[in-house]
């Protein structure tokens, strides 16, 4: 276990599977199922598998923690490889598998409403 300050809690959406992203933005045949576990004590567990049949998860520790877990192929139940990242080492990997994208998008899409002026109009 690390220490170091506790992680601040995190919203969280209901358990289950749901699609990574706005439907609309890729094709059905893209869209990856995201499996969420809670694992109580510990934090989440995120689930995929991949179009070529791997499975892939993220355990997010409570303290900040990340556990990248490669699933056996032929035991869906055991690991291949663990990886553990620190916080700032799955912020750098997130921003390496575009995750600093997503954030660039954001901003932009915030200035733009800024940027928008608002007239109210009397209905008589």
């Amino acid at each position: 276990m690390s220490s170091g300050p506790p992680a601040e809690p995190l919203q969280r959406r209901p358990p289950g599977p749901r699609p990574s992203g706005p439907e609309d933005d890729r094709p059905a045949a893209e869209q990856v199922q995201i499996h969420e576990t809670a694992l109580p004590g510990v934090g989440f567990r995120h689930d995929f598998t991949t179009r070529r049949g791997r499975q892939l998860g993220v355990v997010s520790h409570r303290t900040g923690r990340r556990d990248l877990i490669l699933y056996d192929q032929d035991d869906p139940d055991a690991a291949q490889e663990v990886v553990q990242l620190s916080g700032a080492e799955s912020e750098a990997l997130g921003g390496l598998l575009g995750g600093s994208r997503v954030t660039e998008a954001l901003t932009e899409l915030q200035q733009q409403v800024e940027g928008l002026a608002i007239d109210w109009l009397s209905i008589t």
